[in-house]
């Protein structure tokens, strides 16, 4: 059964969803249309959306201690989304940006809420000027009501415009969305035998050196590093490469002995171990950093648990975990297991503190045959998260 934290989770994960429709169906729409005078809420569809992202914004300022804060273009004292100051949104486009940097912010906060914190008292001063004091529980509930009064109107106004093909704004509609591109990306786990055989070939991640997003955060990477799940070594050897003290393990031999290699043709030293991921509690010595290179989507649900159990025996206290994953974004069931970013704040919802999400591309090899993946490289997830406890 869910909890209240989960339920309240749940309902913000469809409050993002719906905006995302609704700026979709937005962009549809001509100038004229998107500003159209209607005797309806807001008044037209764009002053609805302005006022929906205001509200969010102004409602995460206020559960995160600010109770004052006002959206830009907004004059104080007036509803949020009242543009009637300067330097407000000027485009959808605009809008859409920003919003998406709101929702990113608003994971973060949701991703560490604790049922404790349902029960605490949020301030905000209203337009009336007066400091009211809300249990945050009902705070983050009338965030999704009020979405939900609002898209209505939205609904309606699109409605009267002719949209034909209105947005899924339904509950219900998301999980049956999610619940068929589960059955269509659902991959079979692979065994010990595939990847040995795919070791014994061509292997689509060996491609010479590390994945991108690791090389943009290195200099975050202090201390001494992890590589779980390391293959033939290109991460692990370019972090000793720039003075971290470093240990690779992998659960196979081949890339274990490539590795080694690697490191004694380039005069460094890593600590190169054949070693299952899911005994990380059996490695003597906790570690600053982790790095997780495509490991993570290789595991069933019941090894995944087991696994971030490791990690947190490995990690030091503070320490940082880099994660790249297939994103449940990448089409098709080609390759490793698609993975959401509910199910990374659910397997690191205890003990951890996710810092950031990204979406990025995997690079595979260039000569590779028989397999596709989107145009780019398969998407993926990159993320940043700390052990708290």
């Amino acid at each position: 059964m869910a909890d209240a934290v989960s339920l309240v989770q749940r309902l913000q994960q469809h409050r993002a969803w719906v905006n995302g429709n609704l700026l979709a169906a937005a962009s549809n729409l001509n100038d004229e249309q998107l500003r159209r005078f209607f005797q309806i809420g807001q008044g037209s569809i764009w002053k609805s959306l302005v006022h929906l992202f205001a509200a969010e914004f102004v409602w995460l300022e206020a559960l995160l201690g600010n109770e004052s804060a006002v959206v830009r273009g907004d004059l104080p004292g007036k509803i949020p989304g009242n543009q009637l100051g300067e330097g407000g949104f000027a485009t959808l486009d605009e809008l859409r940006r920003e919003w998406a940097a709101l929702q990113q912010r608003w994971e973060g906060y949701l991703a560490n809420l604790s049922a404790e914190a349902l029960d605490e008292p949020v301030s905000r001063m209203t337009s009336t000027g007066q400091r009211l004091a809300t249990r945050r529980s009902d705070v983050l509930l009338h965030v999704c009501t009020h979405a939900h009064y609002t898209t209505a109107q939205v609904q309606n106004m699109l409605r009267q415009l002719g949209v034909e093909k209105l947005p899924e704004v339904m509950l219900i509609a998301l999980a049956r969305q999610e619940a068929a591109k589960k059955a269509e990306t659902t991959t079979v786990i692979p065994s010990r035998e595939t990847f040995e055989n795919l070791y014994a070939g061509k292997a689509p991640w060996d491609i010479g050196k590390p994945q991108k997003p690791f090389l943009d955060v290195a200099d975050q990477v202090k201390g001494s590093v992890l590589d779980a799940g390391c293959g033939t070594g290109d991460t692990a050897l370019f972090f000793a490469s720039r003075g971290n003290k470093v240990t690779g393990i992998d659960f196979l031999d081949v890339p274990i002995m490539r590795a080694k290699q690697k490191a004694s043709d380039r005069g460094l030293t890593v600590t190169f171990l054949v070693m299952n991921a899911l005994a990380l509690k059996d490695i003597p010595e906790v570690f600053d950093n982790v790095i997780d290179s495509g490991l993570f989507h290789g595991f069933s649900d019941e090894h995944r648990q087991k696994y971030v159990a490791g990690l947190a025996s490995a990690l030091k206290p503070g320490g940082r975990l880099f994660l790249m994953c297939f994103s449940d974004e990448e089409p098709g069931n080609v390759g490793p297991r698609r993975i959401s970013k509910k199910e990374l704040h659910e397997a690191f919802a205890k003990g951890w503190n996710i810092e950031s999400i990204q979406p990025v591309r995997i690079e595979t090899r260039s000569d590779l045959e028989g397999i596709t993946f989107s145009e780019g490289g398969p998407k993926a997830w990159f993320a940043m998260i700390r052990r708290v406890a």
